[in-house]
């Protein structure tokens, strides 16, 4: 069983060896943006913005070029920042109680979220083309139910590595292990909510 949470989750001794070292932050915080701006629909996104198959010119392709380079880098920033930080304030202040050293930082919690992509963008990317591309609220109570429950199991598994990885930096005493899924997975599912529904669509505007 272990040998199975070392794949769904990383193993322990992954966490153990992050750094803080920047370049490999911000590398990771541009991958990010990547991910949120071109995934799932990548061939979607340029026909949309790249391309002049809906009528636009060769002005606003260039425009929406410069554009997305802006609008990746922001991305990636807000995603990986604004979800990180919070937690990572939250469980120093939880560890301080305890009275005890760890081997958090600021810039490992964002590792931390940064990793958790590299298991569930995949998973995404299939489920999006098997279960979500052709959702609509025509489509059958099956649908809509097998697809609100492909979308709850990936926030459970995302918090999970998620909640692995902060248990390991932080070395929380039993009580303070037990809460640590429950807040990273409410923060995860408000964040997301905010991200998806208000921020993507308030930058993607910005596009001719």
């Amino acid at each position: 069983m272990n040998k199975l949470w070392n794949v769904l989750l990383y193993p322990a001794r992954l966490y153990e060896k992050l750094t803080d070292n920047k370049v490999t932050l911000v590398a990771g915080i541009i991958l990010i943006g990547l991910i949120d701006f071109f995934l799932p629909d990548v061939k979607e996104i340029c026909k949309t913005y790249f391309t002049d198959l809906t009528g636009k010119s060769v002005a606003d392709i260039q425009f929406n070029i410069v554009a997305a380079i802006f609008i990746i880098l922001l991305l990636g920033v807000i995603d990986v920042v604004f979800f990180s930080i919070p937690l990572y304030d939250i469980f120093k202040f939880f560890k301080k109680k305890e009275g005890l050293p760890h081997q958090a930082t600021a810039i490992k919690v964002m590792k931390v979220y940064i990793m958790s992509h590299f298991l569930i963008i995949p998973v995404n990317v299939i489920l999006y083309y098997t279960v979500f591309h052709d959702l609509s609220i025509n489509s059958g109570a099956g649908e809509i139910i097998l697809a609100e429950a492909a979308f709850f199991a990936i926030m459970i598994w995302s918090s999970a590595i998620i909640t692995r990885g902060i248990n390991t930096l932080y070395q929380f005493g039993p009580f303070i292990k037990r809460l640590t899924f429950l807040i990273v997975f409410t923060w995860g599912f408000l964040f997301s909510m905010v991200f998806d529904m208000q921020i993507m669509n308030w930058l993607l505007k910005i596009f001719k």
